[in-house]
């Protein structure tokens, strides 16, 4: 089990900044030299398909993070214990390791077994938002993170990407528009 502690966050590690950083680096520097492949190909995705698939998320979870690491930074010089509840408890500190583990799978396979009856939107923003609490978010944090998280995926996939993805097949589903 995870034991909360009472004090404030400790800062993050020069490491841990240098890493991040270096993730952010390594995926700008894969997307500028793959810019002179082609991105389709007359068989389908193109040599930079790939390349670009894996260095986009890439760049934008380390920067995401390097925000994150700002801001805990700030909190621990602050001496502020901020995303604690008023007992002093993190939300998921009461759960177990495997049971997180045992969680993130099954939503993830109930992830999978509903995408294509309710489509892209409402169940990536599912999994999203209970992904996030399992890790320990607040539930309105993990919301506004889940939504933000959704409108990117989205727009990374059908738009700059061109996929196809799965549309509601129920009919009250269908009704809502997504």
């Amino acid at each position: 089990m995870i034991a909360a502690n009472s004090g404030p966050r400790p800062r993050p590690s020069l490491i841990e900044w240098i890493v991040t950083a270096g993730f952010v680096v390594v995926g700008i520097v894969v997307v500028m030299d793959t810019a002179d492949l082609d991105f389709q190909s007359q068989f389908g995705p193109g040599p930079r398909f790939l390349s670009v698939l894996l260095a986009i998320p890439l760049v934008l979870v380390a920067a995401a993070r390097l925000v994150g690491l700002f801001f805990m930074s700030r909190r621990a010089r602050s001496g502020r214990a901020a995303g604690r509840y008023e007992n002093g408890e993190m939300p998921g500190a009461a759960l177990s390791e495997h049971l997180r583990f045992l969680l993130l799978l099954v939503s993830m396979l109930v992830y999978a077994l509903l995408l294509e009856d309710f489509g892209f939107a409402p169940t990536t923003l599912c999994l999203m938002l209970a992904t996030l609490i399992i890790l320990g978010r607040r539930p309105r944090t993990a919301l506004v993170e889940a939504c933000i998280a959704t409108v990117l995926l989205y727009g990374l996939f059908k738009m700059f990407l061109g996929v196809q993805l799965p549309t509601a097949q129920l009919p009250f589903v269908q009704w809502l528009g997504v």
